[in-house]
């Protein structure tokens, strides 16, 4: 399939007297940093670059950060030619998020539940000293008993009677 040259008058290559033909790209929003042709691009479908038929051709330009120029007077391309286009971006690292603190109110009840397991802690502790001072009295109540009976049937009396 023949196609036709980027050139109003259809001249191909230097022999085109046209002042620009090619695309103008504007993006909105973009910061782009530089652009270049992809190798992969079909060598009938690159940017121009030279002065000729006394016009410079400046080729593939990067206007502005959001703005690509692509000047291809004179080319030829076949159908479904490709021009690759590879845009460099400025990229914005955000910033890491902040390190979560725990709310006032968090810190409090977290202290007041230690708190309370300390004392359930000490409490039993105490109740079971406790429980083990009596039991011991008890037992050295029972004894002296016993032996206070001996003592007074040693003696001749006897031990009273509840």
């Amino acid at each position: 399939m023949e196609s036709a040259p980027f050139c109003f008058s259809s001249l191909s290559g230097t022999a085109c007297a046209d002042v620009f033909n090619g695309y103008d790209f504007l993006f909105t929003g973009e910061n782009i940093l530089g652009v270049t042709v992809d190798p992969a691009s079909s060598p009938t479908f690159l940017p121009v670059t030279g002065t000729f038929q006394s016009n410079t051709h400046l080729g593939l330009q990067l206007i502005s950060p959001n703005e690509v120029r692509i000047d291809v007077t004179g080319d030829v391309p076949l159908l479904f030619d490709e021009l690759i286009l590879d845009l460099s971006f400025v990229t914005i690292t955000p910033p890491p998020p902040p390190q979560q603190v725990p709310e006032p109110a968090t810190v409090k009840l977290l202290a007041a539940a230690l708190l309370g397991l300390v004392v359930v802690r000490r409490a039993r502790r105490y109740s079971a000293n406790l429980l083990r001072s009596t039991e011991n009295r008890s037992r050295t109540s029972v004894t002296r008993s016993a032996s206070s009976m001996k003592c007074l049937e040693q003696m001749g009396q006897p031990p009273d009677s509840p």
